[in-house]
């Protein structure tokens, strides 16, 4: 039996990070190579981090010129779609429909497992043992432009990197195979005098009529899923159908079952990961279940390399990252054939050798025998398409409710059974605008509830009135132009309302603005205003025309109907996008009815510098936008990060944690610039690094405060992240305190009992924390922890002792710390400070769930605090 290897190299990669994308893309594939008979197999995935590749082993192609169980290792060329096609460029119907149900079920698997393949063509279908296989699965884009992979003519408008894309490009595939044209000719169609007479007519234009909705340039009109197209394929051809679709012809489910099971694994539409959901129909009708065999790549079955013909890399001998082979890497190696070793390979036995100077074509041949077929079932996408139920409310009632173009019920409606993932659902009633809902629908049930806009818009023909008081007239086709010129007043409303800042002038009541950007803006706040007060639907906007007869400063109005598509990638890829505030998705993504003209998004990564990207969009076919991002100093929530103070913070939870009470020298910066004077005691000598004490509540609000603002201008927090007192809660939840009630620090108050940080014991363990002392008796005389020495007279400085397994110091002793929320409901003025500090000797003033109820203004030497980052999130 022969294999494939494939062999990827760190120096064809710019940048690391793309190049370990790629690697945990290959490892994902591994796993879900082997689920379905149109994938090929992956059957080891490894590296060599000092010779700077990975590599992986694979099923190998057929022979282009044996037969499939053949091999002629000197002469040896895949057997390739694009190589079947050079010899008879046009296919029988059935053929297409067989080749693209069997692809389509493939794609839809890995769309399935959250990847995509990016380059479906010809020449990336390979046969094994006569089955055809997607093979060359680019399972990540490349750095920079090469994000944009693929072939010209195989990538749909917006790019490629979507499960819409490949479907896209599998429909190009079908088109050569169907028509015998260059996919770049698409979607020309040949002259009947082309058409064998002998083909069925009607299913031929069936195929077309598929073929042409799956290469869509539009992507809003092409399948759902993979499984929708391989559901219009299998209707393509009569007697594909199952029997409950075929009229006048009923059958039996065991009959119809079986049918539909010969039909799709003639077609290669199923695969392994289906096979075991089947066992217990086939044994209740008296079938025998063949029993599996050996796996490739155990003992009994070896497995060595060999490089398929079409693919890029190197084919090489093999070797395990630790530079032996054998089990750590999944094979039982034999000894290679001399011919073979005499091109440059080397004779295997305990382990495996590599020239580095001699990474030639290799072929391999060991004794196996052959990899079980396993049963296939019919409609195998379908088993797998998860579900919720959904009850969709709207006021008023009795509205259409509209899902993938058809109406599935009126408001309110039943519990309706959708598939789980991105929706777009559309109400619809006379006299309201029609109300999209865009989002997830989840396992389980859940209610949509929706307030339809009466719909103020223009009728057509007529004049109109908008809601800031802006005619409109009708102009040619459905565009209406503003009467006169946009007046000071209009202006500046938009002016108020947003806050905005810019330059206007004005004559005779007309305003005059010289920045294009500022008229785009104005725009599109009343873009937002009118279709918010139910005057615009989705399917309009608002658009600036200079008056070029005028000053070139005025400018009118006109509803506009043309929307285009944006293609938005960046390197690295994940970054959010947002429009105007609105999320529209992470890189690489396609964003579909964007207004023409100019519009900035913002990209947002963590850690990377926040990105402004101009698209001007001019017309509706897509275009593409790439943004590099930068990266920067800027916080990573969950990762461990430093401040602009040099202060830590850890994750916890949702939180970033400041690790340590905040130090004197972070709260003299602050005192210092915002010009506060302090008590003297504050700022103890020599010790900078020790807690700063002496803090009311208001200043270590109005610390956190400054900090925030200080570190957004730096560009190290986002304007949706800010710092502040950890709550109550949160702080009970940081010394391991789970599960409390009550509404207030009061009610919450001493709740858990008697508990520490340390453990159970009394009087704490030597090195627990800085508490009242033997040292601190000369300030608190016998009020002191009898026997304990922490070696500190008052404060000490960070890390001094240990921390909590979360990796905060001095949650308990040390200082006192402020926390967000007041003691009680009421107007007593009290707040709260927690976890004890350098004064404390109580056995119960030092539980964990003490509350210490003091005053907001309390300014002791034993008070301090502790911050922490919070993100509050744009909302997605």
């Amino acid at each position: 039996m022969y294999r494939a290897v494939k062999v990827v190299r760190r120096e064809d990669f710019e940048y690391e990070r793309t190049f370990e994308r790629e690697f945990e893309g290959i490892q994902r594939y591994e796993k879900v190579s082997h689920d379905h008979p149109g994938l090929v197999d992956v059957l080891h995935v490894g590296r060599d981090d000092a010779a700077g590749h990975y590599y992986y082993v694979m099923e190998l192609a057929d022979d282009e010129g044996g037969e499939h169980d053949e091999v002629n290792v000197e002469t040896y060329k895949s057997r390739t779609l694009s190589s079947d096609l050079r010899r008879r460029p046009n296919r029988s119907v059935r053929e297409c429909v067989e080749l693209g149900m069997s692809m389509a079920g493939a794609l839809g698997h890995l769309h399935h497992a959250g990847l995509t393949h990016r380059d479906v063509k010809p020449s990336n279908i390979i046969y094994v043992k006569g089955q055809p296989k997607l093979a060359d699965v680019g399972l990540v884009a490349s750095t920079g432009q090469k994000t944009f992979v693929g072939t010209e003519g195989y990538v749909p408008p917006e790019g490629p990197g979507t499960s819409s894309a490949d479907l896209y490009s599998l429909a190009m595939v079908l088109y050569e195979m169907h028509t015998g044209k260059d996919r770049m000719e698409f979607p020309e169609l040949p002259t009947n005098l082309e058409i064998p007479p002998t083909v069925n007519r009607d299913e031929w234009r069936a195929l077309n009529g598929v073929i042409c909705r799956a290469g869509s340039p539009d992507p809003r009109k092409r399948f759902e899923s993979a499984h929708s197209l391989a559901r219009a394929l299998q209707g393509v051809c009569a007697d594909f159908l199952p029997a409950s679709e075929k009229r006048g012809r009923p059958r039996s489910a065991l009959a119809g079952s079986l049918i539909a099971l010969f039909v799709l694994a003639a077609a290669g539409f199923g695969g392994w990961w289906l096979w075991q959901d089947n066992q217990n129909f086939l044994k209740e009708h008296g079938f025998a279940l063949a029993e599996g065999k050996t796996e490739a790549g155990s003992k009994d079955n070896p497995i060595l390399p060999l490089k398929s013909g079409e693919s890029s890399g190197e084919a090489v001998p093999v070797t395990a990252p630790d530079g032996k082979a054998g089990e750590e890497a999944g094979f039982n190696l034999v000894e290679m054939n001399p011919d073979i070793g005499s091109k440059g390979g080397v004779v295997i036995q305990d382990e495996v050798k590599t020239d580095a100077a001699s990474l030639e074509e290799t072929v391999v041949e060991t004794a196996s025998p052959e990899k079980p077929k396993p049963v296939l079932v019919a409609d195998p996408l379908e088993n797998q398409v998860a579900q919720g139920q959904v009850k969709i409310m709207s006021d008023p009632p009795a509205a259409t409710v509209v899902y993938k173009g058809e109406e599935i019920g009126i408001t309110e409606t039943k519990l309706l059974d959708l598939e789980v993932g991105p929706v777009e659902i559309i109400l619809k009633l006379e006299g309201y605008q029609d109300f999209v809902y865009r989002g997830e629908v989840r396992q389980g049930t859940q209610v949509i509830s929706a307030t339809l806009l009466e719909d103020r818009g223009p009728i057509s023909g007529n004049p109109w009135m908008n809601s800031i008081g802006m005619e409109f007239l009708p102009s040619e086709g459905e565009r209406y132009i503003s009467k006169g010129a946009v007046t000071i007043e209009a202006f500046d409303l938009f002016l108020n309302e947003t806050g905005k800042e810019i330059p206007r002038a004005g004559d005779r009541g007309i305003v005059h603005v010289s920045s294009d950007p500022a008229l785009w803006e104005f725009c599109d706040w009343m873009t937002d205003r009118d279709r918010q007060a139910g005057y615009l639907g989705a399917d309009r906007y608002y658009s600036p025309r200079r008056d070029l007869q005028g000053s070139g400063t005025t400018f009118f109005c006109s509803l506009d109907t043309a929307f285009g598509t944006l293609v938005i990638n960046s390197n690295p890829p994940g970054a959010k996008v947002y429009l105007r505030g609105v999320y529209l998705g992470e890189t690489p993504t396609v964003i579909n009815d964007l207004r023409l003209g100019e519009s900035e998004l913002v990209l947002f990564k963590p850690g990377y510098a926040m990105e402004i990207a101009k698209a001007n969009l001019t017309d509706t076919l897509p275009q593409d936008l790439f943004v590099e991002l930068k990266q920067d100093a800027s916080v990573v929530f969950g990762e461990r990060w430093s401040n602009s103070q040099g202060m830590e913070l850890v994750p916890f939870e949702h939180l970033q944690v400041a690790s340590f009470e905040t130090p004197i020298r972070a709260f003299r910066e602050f005192v210092t610039e915002m010009g506060i004077v302090v008590e003297t005691g504050l700022f103890q000598e020599g010790a900078i690094n020790h807690p700063a004490t002496g803090v009311s509540y208001p200043e270590a609000v109005s610390f956190c405060e400054w900090l925030t603002k200080r570190e957004r201008a730096m560009n190290l927090i986002r304007p949706w992240q800010q710092y502040r007192l950890p709550t109550d809660l949160e702080w009970s939840r940081m010394a391991g305190i789970r599960g409390e009630t009550g509404t207030t620090p009061e009610a919450r108050n001493r709740l858990s009992g008697v508990d520490f940080l340390w453990g159970a014991e009394w009087p704490p363990p030597s090195g627990s924390g800085n508490f009242a002392d033997m040292a601190a008796a000369v300030f608190f005389g016998s009020n002191i922890i009898p026997g304990y020495t922490d070696g500190f007279e008052r404060t000490s400085p960070p890390g001094s002792f240990a921390p909590t397994e979360s990796g905060l110091f001095d949650l308990s002793g040390n200082v006192w710390e402020w926390v967000w929320d007041p003691f009680t409901d009421g107007l007593d003025g009290l707040q709260v400070v927690r976890g004890g500090g350098w004064n404390s000797a109580d056995r119960e003033v030092l539980s964990s769930s003490y509350r210490n109820p003091v005053p907001a203004s309390a300014k002791e030497e034993f008070y301090g605090f502790r911050y922490i980052l919070e993100d509050t999130g744009i909302p997605d």
